[in-house]
């Protein structure tokens, strides 16, 4: 089996002579090709993924000498030596996988509860493995947080876990807001600038979430996952074209959800939101072998330490205080923004 994944530019070869991945990539991911608007930035890589407990299990050794990596590939430890990254778990999700810096290959075995449907290799397995690691390669950075567009304005909705981003997310949807992403907005670097494109996967959101919005409950796609959330399609979630573009942050907003009388917009401290998301999104590589050139460290780091720094330089930074009960106030609160 071999299908294809386009993100924006990025694209992947994806390979298995053991599994068949080739519905959930389309079911989970909108096409948008932009690989003719941004032509410098064309990457491919290939994932060669097959089920561990079969004849096709790829010969995968973990290194002799490797050096502890301070970063998640997929769910396990992951060790460094010369190019290339290991992980293994015997979890849950059981896997062995390598990836090489240099070939731009991921090699994988899965086993566990990656058998029990492609949905849970692409969900459980793919994404993250984007997410955490891997895309800043290639030139692009997954950030935590929303990212929605109305009317010239491309807004981040930030705050941690129980802030409320994909609550606020669908109520802004219902205001006429489009969703670039509700969690893992791409950013890459254009000629100097940050700019964000919509991450193109499903939004996810816990079952109460999806009861404050039952005119969601046709979008659902599968059962809970394992972090007790249901995936949504986008394809009617979509209110016009923005997230088919890249756009540059015009607001970020920190949502503070909890027990407040009245909804308050504020200015945000730029230093403490910037701090936030340098320890949220930064990889640092304590020790890496010198003569090595298939890795350079201190690139990778710098990329991301940069794009950071200019996702926040020309963007308005607030702080969103507000109760459940609010909800409603909030797209027009946001739009006062000036």
């Amino acid at each position: 089996m071999q299908t294809s994944l386009l993100l924006h530019f990025l694209k992947f070869d994806i390979q298995s002579n053991s599994l068949d991945l080739s519905f959930w990539p389309e079911q989970l991911y909108e096409p948008n090709d932009l690989t003719r608007q941004f032509p410098v930035h064309r990457t491919t890589l290939t994932l060669q993924i097959e089920n561990g407990d079969s004849d096709f299990a790829l010969p995968i050794a973990p290194p002799q000498n490797g050096i502890f990596a301070e970063t998640n590939l997929c769910t396990g430890k992951c060790f460094y030596e010369n190019g290339r990254f290991y992980s293994s778990s015997e979890t849950q999700f059981r896997h062995q996988m390598d990836f090489d810096v240099e070939r731009n290959w991921l090699r994988a075995n899965v086993g566990g509860a990656f058998l029990e449907s492609g949905k849970n290799v692409v969900s459980n397995f793919l994404r993250p493995i984007l997410q955490s690691f891997i895309l800043p390669f290639s030139g692009l950075k997954t950030l935590h947080g929303a990212v929605l567009h109305k009317d010239g304005r491309t807004v981040f909705l930030s705050g941690g876990a129980g802030m409320g981003k994909s609550t606020t997310t669908l109520q802004l949807i219902r205001s006429g807001w489009d969703v670039l992403s509700d969690d893992g907005p791409f950013f890459f670097s254009n000629d100097g600038r940050a700019q964000v494109l919509s991450s193109l996967d499903h939004l996810h959101v816990t079952q109460n979430t999806l009861q404050m919005f039952p005119e969601m409950q046709p979008q659902v796609l599968g059962e809970l996952d394992v972090r007790e959330k249901y995936a949504l399609r986008r394809r009617g979630l979509q209110r016009g074209e923005a997230w088919k573009s890249a756009h540059t942050i015009t607001d970020f907003v920190e949502l503070r959800r909890g027990d407040h009388a009245f909804p308050r917009l504020a200015a945000g401290d730029r230093a403490a939101v910037f701090r936030a998301l340098f320890n949220d999104t930064m990889v640092v590589f304590r020790r890496v072998d010198p003569a090595s050139s298939r890795l350079s460290a201190r690139a990778y780091s710098a990329f991301i330490f940069q794009l950071v720094t200019d996702v926040l330089r020309g963007a308005r930074v607030h702080r969103l205080e507000y109760a459940n009960h609010h909800l409603a106030q909030i797209p027009q609160i946001l739009e006062t923004i000036s």
